[in-house]
């Protein structure tokens, strides 16, 4: 049969030629204590959470992370100094550092997200060179208080490969304990 008027022949539909499409739901375990952890699959984006806890109020962890001569005295892993280009909090407020190392400059920058003081802080974080030069990522910040301090929670979304989730890790590990010498422990 032709078709008349320009129009297209139907395509052949039925479950012989569908498109695959990637599975939407997250398999999840059962703990013996009944609670459930999302399982990670080689398709989800790799992220990383850091909890951390401080002897000082969250108005004090904040403003190491918002004061930009504060932030030039703790960012960055042991042996690393930063310095801060840029730093205007505020939703969309623009940031740049570079990271001074001995085998070169590692500038870096960003867009404030969210801002809510002394509460939480929401930012772009895209490395301009290295093995992902141009890749956006997300980092959130929230700050609670706890016991006598404060307990920070770090989360890191959208990074590219897991390879990139374990580097950050170890940086932002090594940048926490920095923080805590920074505010004395």
């Amino acid at each position: 049969m032709t078709p008349e008027n320009g129009s297209a022949e139907p395509a052949p539909s039925g479950k012989g030629v569908s498109t695959p499409s990637p599975a939407i739901w997250k398999p999840r375990r059962t703990t013996r204590m009944g609670a459930t952890v999302d399982r990670a699959t080689e398709t989800e984006v790799p992220a990383l959470e850091i909890r951390r806890k401080f002897s000082v109020p969250r108005e004090k962890v904040y403003a190491a992370w918002t004061d930009a001569v504060a932030l030039a005295e703790w960012m960055g892993p042991q042996g690393v100094r930063v310095r801060v280009d840029e730093l205007e909090v505020r939703p969309g407020g623009r940031y740049h550092f570079t990271f001074l190392t001995e085998e070169g400059d590692l500038p870096l920058g960003g867009e404030f997200i969210e801002v809510v003081e002394n509460e939480r802080l929401v930012f772009s974080w895209c490395w301009e060179g290295g093995d992902i030069a141009g890749v956006e990522t997300v980092v959130e910040l929230t700050f609670a208080e706890a016991d006598s301090g404060t307990e920070m929670i770090l989360n890191h979304r959208k990074l590219p490969t897991a390879t990139a989730a374990e580097k950050h890790t170890e940086g932002w590990t090594g940048c926490l304990a920095c923080l805590s010498e920074y505010l004395g422990g």
